[in-house]
């Protein structure tokens, strides 16, 4: 019997949802939980580490750790991580590292003679400046702006780090584009938990749906922008924002009349697959270009939308009944990629090949490996000055709260004077001298050098400037 062990982080339900299947199965299969979140999400073992101090989190996950690695351990196939978090480094929740050396449980599994899993997921490996990118994209449909780095220093180290002890990265497609090498296997969805909520909260009335879990990733934003222009010319919808609820509540909107709005940004998450397995046509910007032709996602049966003038034309036909769909042909698309048994099943065959010693056929990246390169090289590793030329664009159109967040991407992937100066200058552009200040002070070198000066100077310049169409 196969034996499996997935810690620490339960990711969209998918750890418990794999183990549900995998013992089905026959597979001896338990999930170890740190945070339950406001999802509610539960494992077979729970540190229920939410309501703790960063001190009492780390003291009672290295006791949990000790305790698990002296007695448990020994007894697993598979160690199945999650989120490229394991037992002793994370950083999900405010991070935990509780040795030098990162990953030091996984050393110790590997010397074991265990077989390590790690399933990606989204901003665990992805560098978040791939949704801006593509949002500008969608906002300024003209911009002509190269393509971001693939990770942030961190996930680049955090990788690294981990391709001495992972024998395999599972996760879709577009995600294999962010990782060394991979596999592909996509979401698992529970048929018989959504079956079980079968209830609504239906009014009758045609709704436009959208349950952010993070609204600037999302793109609530520009939802939000067409939901006041529909507002002035029709009065027979309602707009719901679902968030902050538990699960089971947030999913009794999502059958019943009406579309909903996944994400603005390139892809389309479990969210869009409860839409349509309850019947609910789902829009959001899809890129194809993102993905490979056999991911399931490819040929999804998404109303794709690439621009702010055309997600008001989608919703409103929407309203107006000319958005054709079949509810059935959607419901069948979920079950026939995406069910949990079908999921669980080459997950099984998976541990099967690497406890049996057979080599599993993965996507090599050679992009991750050119850019890793430049890491060693100590070069660097936005070689396309993505960075530069994001925050010259974000200055000139006054878009100062997502130029902060460029910014912090960019550090250690871009040249940091030019960064700082331009961090420096956003702070005193809002109003917030203390901080800004404060860098002046903690970067005194650097702010002293004519190229911080020079890089301040045309900041402001570009800032002064009168907003140009792009």
């Amino acid at each position: 019997m196969i034996k499996v062990i997935h810690l620490p982080i339960i990711i969209a339900g998918t750890s418990p949802i794999l183990s549900k299947y995998l013992k089905k199965m026959g597979v001896y299969s338990k999930v170890i939980s740190f945070y339950k979140t406001f999802l509610g999400y539960y494992g077979d073992i729970n540190l229920d580490l939410d309501s703790l101090s960063p001190r009492e989190r780390s003291n009672k996950i290295r006791n949990f750790m000790s305790h698990f690695l002296k007695h448990d351990l020994p007894k697993y196939d598979i160690i199945h991580i999650h989120f490229l978090n394991s037992l002793s480094t994370g950083d999900s929740f405010g991070g935990w590292n509780l040795s030098d050396q990162l990953f030091y449980d996984l050393k110790i599994a590997k010397d074991l003679g265990k077989k390590i899993v790690c399933s990606a997921y989204g901003s665990d490996v992805q560098n978040i400046s791939k949704i801006v990118y593509y949002q500008l994209k969608f906002q300024y449909p003209h911009i002509d702006l190269p393509y971001p780095p693939l990770n942030n220093f961190s996930q680049i180290k955090k990788i690294s780090a981990l391709m001495s002890y992972v024998d395999v990265f599972v996760t879709g497609t577009t995600l294999i584009n962010h990782l060394p090498y991979g596999y592909y296997i996509t979401m698992p969805f529970d048929v018989e938990f959504y079956d079980s909520y079968a209830s609504s909260v239906d009014s009758g009335r045609f709704t436009i749906l959208h349950a952010p879990s993070n609204s600037f990733v999302k793109g609530t934003r520009f939802l939000d922008q067409a939901i006041e222009k529909l507002r002035l010319k029709y009065n027979n919808f309602d707009y719901i924002l679902v968030k902050n609820m538990p699960h089971d509540k947030a999913i009794s909107y999502y059958p019943g009349f009406g579309v909903a709005v996944d994400q603005i940004n390139y892809d389309f998450g479990l969210v869009a697959l409860e839409y349509m397995y309850y019947g609910r046509p789902v829009i959001c910007c899809f890129r194809k270009e993102e993905f490979q032709p056999f991911d399931a996602k490819y040929n999804a049966p998404i109303v794709s939308v690439f621009n702010q003038e055309e997600l008001l034309e989608v919703l409103e036909k929407s309203i107006r009944g000319e958005i054709l769909y079949n509810k059935e042909d959607l419901k069948s698309y979920v079950l026939e990629n995406f069910a949990a048994s079908l999921i669980a099943s080459k997950y099984k065959e998976l541990y099967e090949i690497l406890i049996d010693g057979g080599k599993i056929p993965q996507f090599v990246n050679p992009n991750w490996f050119a850019q890793y390169q430049r890491f060693l090289n100590k070069e660097p590793i936005d070689k396309d000055n993505y960075y530069s030329k994001v925050t010259d664009f974000l200055l000139s159109q006054k878009e100062l709260s997502l130029l902060l967040v460029e910014i912090q991407n960019g550090f250690n992937l871009a040249s940091n004077v030019e960064l700082l100066a331009k961090l420096i200058l956003a702070k005193e552009l809002l109003g917030d001298h203390k901080s800004a200040s404060a860098l002046r002070n903690q970067n005194a070198s650097l702010v002293a050098s004519e190229a911080f000066r020079s890089h301040y100077e045309r900041a402001k310049e570009i800032y002064q400037k009168e907003v140009p169409d792009p």
